[in-house]
C-alpha cells in the first residue's frame, strides 16, 4: 500500500470541503471519508490491496462531490 493513495484520498477530501461540499454533496463526501477510515484501518490491518482500492473510492467519492459542488455554484451564477 503506498502512502500515497491514503496522501491522495485525503487531500481530495480537503479539497472538496473546501470547495463546501458539506453542504452541496454531503453523501458524497461522507462516502469519501468513510472510505478514507476504511482504508486507514486496512493498512494498519496491512491489507494493502483492500487499502488501495478503498482509497481510490475515497478520492473518487471526493472528486464527485467537489464536482457536484463546483457545478451548483456555477448553476446558481448562470442565474443571477
Amino acid at each position: 500500500m503506498k502512502r500515497a493513495s491514503l496522501a491522495t484520498a485525503r487531500t481530495a477530501i480537503a479539497e472538496a470541503e473546501a470547495a463546501g461540499a458539506m453542504q452541496a454533496a454531503p453523501t458524497e463526501l461522507l462516502g469519501a471519508r468513510e472510505n478514507l477510515y476504511l482504508a486507514q484501518m486496512a493498512a494498519r490491518e496491512e491489507k494493502y490491496e483492500r487499502a488501495r482500492h478503498l482509497a481510490q473510492r475515497a478520492e473518487a467519492d471526493a472528486m464527485l462531490a467537489e464536482r457536484k459542488t463546483r457545478a451548483g455554484k456555477a448553476q446558481r451564477a448562470a442565474q443571477e
